[in-house]
C-alpha cells in the first residue's frame, strides 16, 4: 500500500475534495450536509479491514482507526461547552 502523505496535505488536493463536498451539500438541507472533512493518506481496502468483501465501509473499523481525526472535528465544540458551563 502506498502512502500519499504529501498529497493529502497539498492545499490544491484538499480544495478539490472540498469542492466535491460543497457540490454534494448544495442539494441538502444545512443540517444534512457535511460540515467538516479531512483527506487521509490511506487507501481503504478489504485487505486492511476497512471494507467488506462486497466493498461496504466498516464504520466501526474506520471510526477506531481515525478516532483522533474525528475527535478534532469536535474539539472546538467540546471546548465551547466547557467554557459556558
Amino acid at each position: 500500500m502506498v502512502a500519499h502523505t504529501g498529497l493529502v496535505k497539498d492545499k490544491k488536493v484538499v480544495q478539490a475534495y472540498q469542492q466535491i463536498v460543497d457540490k454534494v451539500n448544495q442539494g441538502l438541507a444545512h443540517y444534512e450536509g457535511m460540515k467538516r472533512m479531512t483527506v487521509v493518506d490511506d487507501e481503504w481496502s478489504v485487505e486492511d479491514s476497512t471494507l467488506t468483501p462486497s466493498m461496504k465501509l466498516k464504520r466501526r473499523v474506520v471510526a477506531q482507526r481515525y478516532a483522533k481525526e474525528i475527535g478534532e472535528f469536535y474539539a472546538d465544540e467540546a471546548t465551547a461547552s466547557k467554557v459556558s458551563t
